[in-house]
């Protein structure tokens, strides 16, 4: 998982106003133990696109 978010995060580093990326790197933060960094990511891509259902799914995951 640890690679998933390097790809990611160099993806959204490089293209900081797409929120596929951001919310791609959200799942493997969570699954890593890195809960408070999905949430950022997550956050980020909601406010990018608040109306993408994606980024809100991967969020509540996050709170269970």
């Amino acid at each position: 998982m640890m690679g998933a978010d390097a790809i990611h995060a160099e993806w959204a580093a490089h293209f900081p106003d797409d929120t596929e990326p951001l919310v791609k790197r959200g799942r493997p933060l969570l699954y890593s133990g890195r809960p408070l960094e999905a949430i950022a990511a997550l956050q980020r891509a909601e406010h990018l696109n608040p109306e993408s259902i994606h980024a809100p799914a991967l969020l509540a995951m996050c709170h269970i």
